[in-house]
């Protein structure tokens, strides 16, 4: 699942890098606390993370946190996942007061190019990473699902977490 803000402007400006900052700082958040969350269910449950992911329905995805986060900084977001049409969010997932349901995008060359980041939360094997790494500005890969010769190609400034 790829989710971005977007605005109408396509440099990045100041006020824009502090946005993305901003961003990626509550991306951050999320993963060090799914991280830590995953190693306490590990030694509690006896089951790996790798288990747990496997058993988490979508109400439990860290796309759900990572974009409720983001709305909460007052961020426009969509996403695309082509397996996702709509993403409902529940009592789980209120930090910014905001359960209007979202509808997956088509993760066409404008979208990408009108994104101020774009942050990859699940690896899909069908996304072109190159072509959104030379289309969007910023990328932002929580999956490590970008190549090293992607990583070196790209357009994009690309932050791994």
């Amino acid at each position: 699942m790829a989710s971005h803000t977007s605005s109408s402007a396509s440099p990045i400006g100041r006020h824009a890098q502090a946005d993305v900052s901003s961003i990626v700082d509550s991306i951050r958040a999320v993963v060090r606390d799914l991280r830590i969350s995953g190693r306490e269910s590990e030694q509690k449950l006896g089951v790996s993370g790798a288990q747990l992911y496997v058993l988490k329905e979508l109400s439990e995805s860290p796309a759900l946190s990572i974009i409720d986060r983001l709305r909460a900084k007052g961020a426009e977001v969509r996403y695309h996942d082509p397996f996702v049409a709509e993403i409902d969010f529940h009592d789980a997932h209120t930090q910014s007061n905001d359960a209007t349901p979202l509808q997956s995008v088509a993760l066409t060359d404008d979208e990408l190019r009108e994104s101020d980041c774009v942050v990859i939360v699940t690896d899909h094997s069908d996304i072109d990473y190159r072509r959104v790494t030379d289309l969007a500005p910023v990328v932002v890969d929580t999956r490590n699902a970008l190549s090293g010769d992607v990583r070196r190609a790209s357009h994009a400034r690309v932050i791994r977490l």
